[in-house]
């Protein structure tokens, strides 16, 4: 019977480590996706104000 309790208690434990590993991987890809995003981001901010100072001393 202790077997059996114990099997059920490590497989549930096996499920939720599962899971938790899989939330914790998705999370990095997120962290790194927004990264890249806001270095898209930056890049273009700084081209727009170089076009944007580029433009009023061409004027």
């Amino acid at each position: 019977m202790a077997k059996a309790v114990l099997e059920i208690v490590v497989g549930n434990l096996n499920t939720l480590v599962e899971k938790e590993l899989g939330l914790f991987l998705d999370f990095d890809k997120d962290l790194e996706r927004l990264a890249s995003l806001f270095t898209t981001i930056k890049a273009t901010l700084a081209d727009a104000e170089e076009q944007h100072f580029s433009n009023r001393t061409g004027l």
